[in-house]
């Protein structure tokens, strides 16, 4: 993570935003504290020219 507002991870070099469109899941990845590590699955996706991750369900946060 190395953004929390808005959330941002980065893999192989690139930076992508983290949302989801429930308070619940939203809430989570909120809590995802700068430079830890977590795991996720997420629908690629662009949003205003931006790249960004979709986690469309709670069984896709796999380890925060």
């Amino acid at each position: 993570v190395v953004s929390t507002d808005p959330t941002v991870v980065e893999t192989a070099g690139d930076q992508y935003e983290v949302v989801a469109h429930d308070e619940v899941r939203r809430g989570r990845i909120r809590s995802w504290e700068k430079d830890s590590r977590v795991e996720f699955l997420g629908q690629l996706g662009l949003h205003r020219g931006r790249q960004q991750f979709v986690v469309f369900d709670p069984g896709w946060i796999l380890k925060e």
